[in-house]
């Protein structure tokens, strides 16, 4: 991914799509959020609720696949 490239709108997680919401203020929060002193599992959920609409998975494998 690179700056200049339209961000997707959307992910494909073990056979099913969701919609994402890669907004400049989302991506930085989810940023700001990793370097929190927080149980890795808060920091998974948080920004899965961020980054993802929808109800969906809250799995790790989900959101590598929202960051590749």
């Amino acid at each position: 991914m690179t700056l200049y490239d339209k961000l997707p709108d959307r992910v494909t997680y073990r056979g099913k799509e969701y919609p994402l919401d890669l907004s400049f203020r989302k991506v930085l929060a989810v940023a700001d959020l990793m370097d929190e002193p927080l149980p890795d599992e808060v920091k998974l959920r948080v920004s899965l609720e961020l980054l993802v609409k929808g109800k969906h998975p809250v799995e790790a494998g989900l959101l590598t696949a929202v960051m590749d």
